[in-house]
């Protein structure tokens, strides 16, 4: 199953929308309202949602968090995504337009469902974040202006990046680097493995 999960950040749809179970996080209720698009899951401490989305999403049974709570409202969605059964989590709300600590947050959550086996990713209008593993390689198509690798894990090693414009081969990239940052996609396919640690790619179109 798929799943999208929504919060109140910079907001992207993804292209197969209507194959998605949608969990609207709290201020992300007003994305599904401002774009025709309605949620299967409500949830979050409603701090941050307009009385006018709330009111026009009355019918749909929500799940009331208090606001001192020990998870922030996407990692709630994660959560419950995840006692779905979710395979697949598209995430979108959740980097720009929301707090830095936020953001950073965010990133690091993706490690739940890499631990999962769950494909997932992070997304705005402009870029995409997943992380990766020995386990879970990364294929492109022509999708982003840019691709920047950053690590996760103190290092990671044995990188190997084919179909780039800066092609690396068994790579050790450690924190504290730039090395990685802007490198482009060459062909229509690209392709990144590693042997391990756990990287952060960054695919960006502005």
């Amino acid at each position: 199953m798929k799943v999208l999960i929504i919060g109140s950040g910079d907001f992207k749809a993804p292209d197969d929308l209507s194959q998605r179970l949608v969990i609207a996080c709290d201020g992300g209720l007003d994305h599904c309202a401002a774009n025709g698009i309605r949620p299967d899951k409500i949830l979050g401490d409603f701090d941050s949602v307009s009385e006018k989305s709330l009111e026009y999403f009355k019918d749909i049974p929500k799940t009331v968090y208090p606001t001192k709570k020990d998870m922030t409202d996407i990692e709630l969605g994660m959560e419950l995504a995840f006692e779905l059964g979710a395979e697949d989590i598209t995430i979108t709300g959740a980097l720009s337009g929301t707090r830095l600590d936020h953001t950073l947050c965010n990133i690091q959550l993706l490690l739940k469902c890499l631990e999962r086996g769950i494909n997932a990713r992070l997304i705005n209008r402009t870029n995409r974040i997943e992380l990766i593993d020995k386990n879970r390689s990364l294929c492109l198509e022509n999708e982003g202006k840019y691709v920047s690798l950053l690590p996760i894990t103190q290092s990671v090693e044995g990188i190997t990046l084919t179909g780039f414009e800066y092609p690396l081969e068994n790579y050790t990239l450690n924190k504290g680097t730039s090395l990685c940052v802007s490198n482009k996609i060459d062909k229509n396919f690209a392709k990144i493995t590693i042997k391990k640690g756990i990287l952060s790619v960054i695919v960006s179109e502005d």
